[in-house]
């Protein structure tokens, strides 16, 4: 297997797991008993510990290799996985919860800055416009091997369901450890090897400064769409059987919205090659955040499923350009700084997702979630799109081999649409 090809079966399996298990984590809470106001705690937990996982990353993770980096989170998802067999108070399922999103921080982080500095590294006497299609095309391709797991996860779920929810915990287990043995294969691959390199060596300067300043428009992006897929984490399962739906298509609806991404993010770049990026993406936020508005609305399962699946489009759109743009503009020493303050962003976005939606549905129901998740996604759209264009970090520039020329002639080689 080529490292490259490694990394993607590691990202498949990962998330393989991880969301085959959330796609019944509720109804797994609800059927030990946990109380309804409670979910939303132990959903915040999940978040906690992947800002906690994040906010080291951040302030570290240029310090340690990135295959070292994914493979201790694959242990500890590993391990949160397991404990949803096992255990049955609240407060346990919130440590199972933590260690399962603490680890996946790890493992997401890891593998961006794998991609991000193999794509680099293959084109370090390229032109800036080179670089980006191939930062869009490795992207599309990470971002589809976990939309690819996204998808499975939750129809392998769906079947074994049956048997009871806590039946998800297994397989969830099982896919994380063979992520970690084929991630364990792939560090050492030539590729891999190389650019997995721990940076410790590297006096403290080497990392650029300002990174946070050149993605932070792109992390408050990231931060409100996972405020409100955090949201729908509390939300959806209890909406969905307030529709009538039977638990087995509960887990199988959580596929719906990984589908269209697994078929479109390999194709963005290709499919929307001359569409301003800044544009493309504020756009699919603005719209993720209105069909949010949309799901109080509607009255019936199929429905809400079918919308669902736009929304998985709007994502395929929307995920591989903010690690894409956010890998650009950070350089090549801060793509683990970069991508830890976006997985920051991430677990802030996630945690407050959760605990809202916990309180509201309490409060008035799943309708008050989706209007609250919706208009944090609009407001948050609006802020980074009003927020001033981030400077491209030095080591993103051309190099002075490019050919000026070249760069000129390309009618999209604007920062911009970054290409």
């Amino acid at each position: 297997m080529r490292p490259r090809d490694a990394v993607l079966a590691a990202a498949f399996l990962a998330r393989f797991a991880q969301l085959g298990l959330f796609s019944v984590e509720v109804l797994i809470l609800l059927d030990r008993g946990v109380a309804t106001e409670r979910v939303g705690v132990v959903l915040t937990a999940a978040a906690v510990g992947s800002g906690v996982a994040q906010l080291l990353l951040a302030r570290f993770g240029h310090r340690l290799a990135a295959v070292r980096t994914a493979r201790i989170g694959l242990l500890l998802q590993a391990a949160g996985c397991a404990a949803f067999g096992v255990v049955g108070a609240w407060w346990s399922f919130a440590v199972a919860d933590l260690l399962v999103m603490a680890g996946s921080a790890a493992v997401t982080t890891g593998l961006r800055t794998l991609v991000a500095d193999t794509a680099s590294d293959r084109t370090d006497h390229a032109d800036r416009t080179n670089r980006t299609d191939r930062g869009e095309n490795a992207f599309g391709a990470l971002t589809a091997a976990q939309m690819a797991g996204a998808f499975a996860g939750p129809l392998c779920t769906g079947a074994v369901v049956s048997v009871g929810t806590a039946a998800a915990a297994w397989p969830a287990t099982a896919a994380t450890l063979g992520a970690a043995l084929v991630l364990a294969r792939a560090a050492h691959g030539p590729t891999v090897a190389r650019v997995g390199k721990t940076l410790a060596g590297r006096p403290p300067l080497g990392v650029p400064s300002g990174v946070a300043g050149r993605v932070w428009p792109y992390a408050v992006l990231l931060f409100g769409v996972t405020g409100l897929y955090g949201g729908y984490a509390v939300a959806w399962s209890v909406y969905l059987r307030g529709l009538g739906a039977p638990d087995a298509v509960v887990a199988w609806s959580a596929a719906a919205i990984a589908l269209p991404s697994l078929l479109l993010s390999p194709r963005v770049g290709r499919l929307l090659p001359h569409v301003p990026r800044t544009a493309l993406l504020h756009g699919a936020v603005l719209l993720i955040g209105g069909c949010a508005l949309l799901y109080p609305h509607l009255g019936a399962v199929a429905p809400a499923v079918a919308l669902s699946l736009v929304e998985g489009a709007l994502l395929a759109v929307a995920l591989p350009l903010v690690s894409a743009q956010v890998a650009l503009r950070a350089g090549r020493l801060g793509t683990p700084r970069a991508f830890g303050v976006l997985g920051l962003a991430d677990a802030l976005g996630s945690g407050l997702g959760t605990a809202v939606a916990g309180v509201l549905i309490a409060a008035g129901g799943t309708p008050y979630v989706f209007r609250f998740c919706g208009l944090l996604c609009l407001v948050c759209a609006a802020v980074a799109l009003a927020a001033p264009r981030p400077s491209l970090s030095p080591a993103a520039s051309p190099s002075p081999e490019a050919s000026p020329v070249a760069i000129e002639r390309r009618p999209s080689s604007s920062i911009e649409n970054g290409r």
